[in-house]
């Protein structure tokens, strides 16, 4: 067998891929208006439905007010976070959000879509972590960051693993994983 260890009941193997080495270059950047159409493409992938909490398709109309409310109102706690390797170009890699957890003082709630055509490359974690330590330098108060994963989203579990997230919960809908920023 596999050596190793289990989160929320998944057994995940202690051999992930290894992080990208220094070619990728991470920067982050608001969300624009130039967004909409890539982050409506994204969210309506299917194994991005598959792994979401809620896996209906996602409509026009629903996903226009969702990114309009981000550009507008939630802009500062709304990223998208830009790689390249070597000297290529920056592309957007990975949305990546938080808000504030309803009843729960200090604690956030991070959402992250990372672009389909990159999965399985090892890179989500270094984008990810790029993000959150943004967040929690521009946002005053973020004490701890929460997720909520899907059981059967192996990757994402990995991911938040690799970032030191622990299962806080296990319920019906999901994993809710957490982090102290403290």
């Amino acid at each position: 067998g596999v050596a190793g260890t289990t989160l929320g009941g998944v057994r995940m193997a202690d051999t992930a891929k290894p992080w990208p080495g220094d070619d990728l270059e991470i920067k982050l950047r608001p969300i624009n208006p130039a967004d909409v159409l890539r982050l409506y493409r994204w969210a309506n992938d299917k194994v991005t439905r598959e792994n979401s909490l809620n896996q209906q398709a996602i409509g026009v109309l629903e996903h226009s007010t969702w990114f309009l409310r981000k550009l507008l109102r939630r802009r500062r706690a709304t990223l998208i976070v830009e790689g390249r390797f070597g000297a290529g170009r920056f592309v957007p890699m990975m949305f990546c959000s938080v808000v504030s957890a309803e009843g729960k003082s200090g604690t956030w709630v991070v959402s992250v879509n990372l672009d389909p055509e990159l999965r399985g490359r090892g890179i989500s974690s270094a984008l990810l972590e790029s993000a959150v330590r943004d967040f929690s330098t521009r946002i005053e108060g973020l004490e701890i960051i929460r997720a909520f994963v899907r059981p059967q989203n192996v990757p994402s579990l990995k991911m938040f693993k690799r970032l030191g997230f622990h299962v806080a919960e296990d319920n019906a809908e999901g994993l809710i994983l957490e982090k102290s920023l403290r």
